[in-house]
């Protein structure tokens, strides 16, 4: 949908009285990043508009209640929910000024076309609405529109088609050969000869705009049922079916790999690399489902803590927990060592 992925973000956006109610929840700093996940959620989405089925999938890719993000686009009054869709004012007040300074920016850009001078040997074209002026102008104005003759052309001035002109030049042109050309058939004078059918080679190929490849993957994997569907053949079970976001990563990451991208033009381009890609025992597919494994287990870890994806070790804002503690409650708990407990 997008030609840039980026839009206008407010440097004050926390002082808005809404997100200022947000912040002053519970766990509001983390509700506030939610927030903007939310937002760049929307973004990605054909004209701004969500679903609640597609958030509760955003969810488990976040690996956070569904309930969470329900409540904050329900209770605060910062999106508009109308049935099950919602959006937000804001984002779509700023993607539409964007598009439109990105509209004026491509036509300021524009080549200007330049004038073009007649030589000596160019031909000027008839403008048959200007009228002549003078004597001639006027006689013709004078003479009614019925006393102008029909002229017709008599047959035995229209040229003939020569035969031993054409029987001359095409000998002298080609090369001699030991069998003798057969003779062409001689065209009746005054034939017109019909173009209309003839083809070029590639009208037999319609020309199609070429479209970016991850918004054919964005639109393939906007399908629900078919991508539950090579999940099935995929036999790579629940982790598949829960996550597309993670799995739509992974295969953005592979095409980009393999220097594939021209390989995509369009949606059935898109699933069928992606369904071949997925048969169950190919190399492709196990190599995903390892790391769609190592991934979601990392983002079902706790929101409140960090965890080294080479070592393991949990930590949070640089000080480090040991592995035997229990996860962090909060966003504000930290971690007693005298007494081995977490204090909010």
């Amino acid at each position: 949908m997008k030609s840039e992925l980026y839009f206008k973000h407010d440097g004050d956006a926390m002082r808005d009285s809404k997100l200022s109610k947000l912040l002053l929840c519970k766990n509001g700093p983390t509700l506030y990043g939610l927030y903007w996940l939310i937002i760049e959620f929307l973004f990605e989405l054909e004209n701004c508009l969500g679903t609640f089925d597609q958030l509760k999938m955003r969810a488990r890719a976040l690996g956070v209640p569904e309930s969470t993000l329900r409540k904050i686009v329900t209770d605060y009054g910062l999106f508009v929910v109308d049935g099950d869709t919602f959006y937000s004012k804001g984002l779509i007040v700023r993607v539409k000024d964007l598009e439109e300074k990105r509209a004026q920016r491509r036509k300021k850009e524009a080549p200007k076309t330049c004038s073009h001078k007649l030589n000596e040997n160019d031909i000027p074209l008839v403008n048959n609405d200007i009228h002549l002026s003078g004597e001639h102008s006027r006689a013709e104005q004078s003479l009614p529109e019925q006393s102008l003759p029909e002229q017709t052309i008599p047959e035995q001035s229209l040229p003939e088609f020569s035969k031993e002109i054409y029987t001359s030049t095409s000998t002298s042109s080609s090369k001699p050969s030991s069998s003798p050309e057969p003779e062409k058939p001689e065209r009746p004078a005054g034939e017109i000869i019909d173009f209309s059918n003839f083809k070029f080679p590639m009208d037999n190929q319609p020309l199609r705009p070429v479209v970016d490849w991850e918004k054919c993957v964005e639109e393939a994997f906007s399908s629900q049922s078919w991508y539950e569907q090579v999940g099935m053949k995929s036999h790579l079970g629940e982790e598949f079916r829960d996550n597309p976001l993670i799995v739509k990563r992974l295969f953005k990451e592979h095409v980009m790999t393999q220097g594939n991208e021209s390989a995509i033009r369009d949606l059935r381009q898109a699933k069928n690399y992606f369904a071949n890609m997925m048969q169950p025992g190919s190399k492709t597919c196990e190599y995903l489902g390892e790391r769609l494994h190592k991934l979601v287990k990392m983002e079902n870890r706790n929101p409140f803590e960090d965890v080294d994806r080479a070592s393991g070790e949990r930590s949070y804002f640089g000080y480090s927990i040991p592995r035997d503690a229990p996860p962090r409650p909060t966003c504000n708990a930290v971690w007693n060592v005298k007494l081995n407990i977490w204090i909010s």
